[in-house]
């Protein structure tokens, strides 16, 4: 988990790492071999990893249940989210309520050749760190009552970003990507869900190789935290994304960056924001590996890597 702050102008980064998935892109490399993956066969299953025919499964903690409730056409489905999370009821009583969001899904086919437009895998499906993500975050919303908050590479359904929205009053919550049909996805996603606390919830396409572009300058130094879910698979964007989080916090700001430690990807991330060139801007980079009990005891998922 990476957590970066600010001290006047300098910002901190804190993180830690989660392990298990790197197994998952074997299999989907597996297919994409093919050079075509239809999305309606990737799915989440508890009992971890297996190859069906076609289908691909990845291992899912059920922290975020989910069902199938309306089907477009071939290329989409919508499906509600929901997780159960503990609040204070009256005289200061702990009560137990669900937060839920309507998703739209991209079911069609992605081609091999898509997927490496700036990366393009969260129009895959949902991983499994976005999951933990949502729950890490509603399990700590009380930090972000009254927060501006962008979720970077949050894919075509920035899960753990509107799930928030939908439990917290936040300030504002900016939900981006880096891929035109990833924020198309979003903002019809976003007009099926009034219910959100958060009053001002947008989408919004970002990459981080052009944020020094004037079209983005609005962003700068506007957000209290910085949250984003495995985005540290491809060599090429790794500095780019700490740019652009020294670049969207406020002085004093905060991010939250889970993702497993996959290859070299999770140390070669650390080493970037701990390098000369982010030291005048992070003042502390942590790694923390227990940044959760409840998902450390789950699986070794938990205790291996996470930035």
């Amino acid at each position: 988990m990476s957590d970066v702050r600010a001290d006047g102008k300098q910002k901190d980064v804190k993180g830690s790492p989660l392990s298990e998935i790197g197994r998952r892109w074997s299999l989907v490399g597996k297919i994409f071999r093919d050079r075509q993956v239809d999305r309606k066969h990737l799915s989440a299953d508890s009992s971890g990893y297996a190859e069906q025919s076609s289908t691909v499964v990845f291992e899912s903690f059920q922290l975020v249940k989910s069902e199938v409730v309306e089907e477009d056409n071939s290329e989409c489905c919508w499906k509600r989210h929901w997780l159960s999370i503990n609040a204070n009821g009256d005289k200061g009583t702990n009560v137990e309520r669900e937060v839920s969001v309507m998703v739209r899904h991209l079911t069609g086919p992605i081609m091999f050749e898509e997927l490496l437009k700036f990366n393009n895998t969260g129009n895959v499906c949902v991983w499994p760190a976005e999951e933990v993500l949502a729950f890490y975050l509603l399990k700590s919303q009380s930090k972000f009552t009254g927060k501006s908050v962008i979720e970077l590479g949050g894919g075509m359904t920035c899960l753990a970003g509107l799930l928030l929205a939908a439990a917290v009053k936040c300030d504002r919550v900016m939900l981006t990507d880096g891929s035109d049909e990833s924020i198309s996805n979003l903002q019809l996603t976003l007009e099926r869900n009034s219910h959100l606390k958060t009053q001002d919830v947008k989408s919004r396409l970002l990459r981080w190789d052009y944020v020094e572009d004037e079209s983005f300058s609005d962003l700068k130094e506007q957000f209290d935290h910085v949250i984003s879910a495995d985005c540290l698979f491809f060599d090429e964007f790794r500095s780019h994304l700490a740019h652009t989080i020294a670049t969207v916090l406020k002085p004093r700001g905060e991010a939250l960056i889970i993702a497993p430690k996959r290859g070299h990807s999770f140390d070669d991330f650390v080493s970037i924001c701990r390098s000369d060139r982010f030291k005048p801007l992070f003042s502390s980079v942590e790694v923390d590996s227990h940044f959760d009990a409840y998902i450390y005891k789950l699986s070794e998922y938990g205790s291996r890597s996470m930035v």
